[in-house]
Formats: structure tokens, C-alpha cells, sequence
């Protein structure tokens, strides 16, 4: 999947024009955009401190994600834990 979105993303930077449109199916067009912003350019106008935000808002998760795996003992899982 990574292969496949970093090769599109290649090759429509390099044969589109900015907002040019190609209509693929009657319900599906390509346009090449620059979403400088998060989600749906959420924090677009900002200066450039959204991304280490976001950097640091996904590192600690990580952390606390692994940290919870780590934890929970072998052959249990969050569903069987709750139900019991």
C-alpha cells in the first residue's frame, strides 16, 4: 500500500498542473492540490508549528500504545478482560 500511494503521488505531482482535474470514472477525478494543513487543511494558516504538534501528539500516543501491549498479559485480550 505504501509503494503503491508514494508511486501516485510521483507521478501525479509530476504530469499534473496545480487543481488540473482528470475525471477517472463518471464518480471519481484526480486533482492535484497542496494540502499544507492537517485534516481537511485544519491549522493551514498557521506558521509550521502544527507539524511538530502533531509529531509529538503521535510519538506520545505510540509510547503509550506500546506501553499498554507491554502490559497486558500474554493471551488475554481487552474483549475476554471486559466480559468476564
Amino acid at each position: 500500500m505504501i509503494v503503491l500511494d508514494q508511486s501516485t503521488k510521483f507521478l501525479v505531482t509530476r504530469f499534473f498542473e496545480l487543481y488540473e482535474r482528470v475525471e477517472v470514472l463518471p464518480v471519481l477525478d484526480f486533482t492535484l492540490l497542496h494540502n499544507t494543513g492537517a485534516a481537511f487543511s485544519l491549522l493551514a494558516g498557521a506558521s509550521g508549528w502544527q507539524r511538530w504538534f502533531f509529531i509529538a501528539l503521535a510519538c506520545v500516543v505510540s509510547v503509550l500504545l506500546v506501553a499498554w501491549i507491554w502490559r497486558t498479559p500474554r493471551g488475554t485480550s481487552c474483549c475476554r478482560s471486559r466480559c468476564r
